[in-house]
């Protein structure tokens, strides 16, 4: 009930601290499975799992925010760009382009 009643506060963690817990509670989980067997914990280690769960889209969620405010506000500008860099890209956005991209890029880092 704990891990539920804290699931709020547990979202809002910063990555460290989240870490720290998850692994703090991993730890109790295996060491109390091995004392009263994997049946007694189980709803701990769901709760666990569910907050891993929670957590991890809400870090996800806020980083999308993040770059979608950098991306927004970035500033692009047209520079002349080598033939050779041209053509690895010409070679990725190509169907099938992924193998010959890394032949490309090998053969340039020959020719270097």
């Amino acid at each position: 009930r704990l891990i539920a009643v804290r699931e709020r506060l547990t979202v809002q963690c910063s990555l460290r601290d989240f870490a720290a817990l998850f692994d703090a509670t991993v730890e109790f989980v295996a060491t109390t499975e091995k004392l009263c067997g994997p049946l007694k914990m189980q709803q701990l280690r769901s709760g666990l799992l569910s907050q891993a769960k929670g957590f991890v889209e809400a870090l996800h969620t806020g980083n999308c925010g993040k770059l979608n405010t950098l991306l927004d506000h970035e500033r692009w500008s047209q520079i002349e760009v080598p033939m050779e860099i041209q053509q690895m890209v010409n070679t990725c956005v190509r169907p099938g382009g992924a193998s010959t991209w890394r032949a490309a890029l090998a053969a340039v880092a020959v020719a270097a």
